[in-house]
């Protein structure tokens, strides 16, 4: 198998949707309950400088931020890439980031379909 990362929710199942809309008792109503993302290096090589986007229809609805003592970091931009793994990731190894919504009050309700794109090095 060569470079493969496996990304799973909180609960530890793997990742095929994400609800990003929930909003926290009392925060700013616009920013959505952060999730945590954990990936898994389940490939064949050593992994090097993990970063992190979104593509597709709710990209631009959502903000990322890297993991930092199981807590989100500083959130980047809306759309924005993270790094989220810096240095080599081992096979077996995992790491985490964080993800919510960011919704403005005219934004339409309804489903709007992302993806996580990773990047890093395949290093033997």
């Amino acid at each position: 198998m060569p470079a493969s990362i496996q990304l799973s929710d909180e609960a530890g199942q793997p990742l095929d949707t994400i609800e990003l809309s929930d909003v926290e008792d009392g925060a700013n109503f616009a920013s959505g309950l952060a999730r945590r993302v954990t990936g898994v290096n389940n490939g064949t090589t050593n992994l090097r400088d993990i970063s992190v986007t979104t593509d597709g229809e709710g990209a631009g609805f959502v903000q990322l931020a890297r993991d930092e003592n199981g807590e989100p970091g500083v959130w980047a931009a809306v759309g924005e890439s993270i790094v989220a793994h810096e240095g080599t990731l081992f096979k077996g190894a995992e790491f985490a980031f964080w993800a919510r919504g960011i919704f403005k009050f005219e934004d339409r309700e309804g489903r709007y379909p992302l993806e996580f794109v990773l990047r890093g090095t395949s290093i033997g």
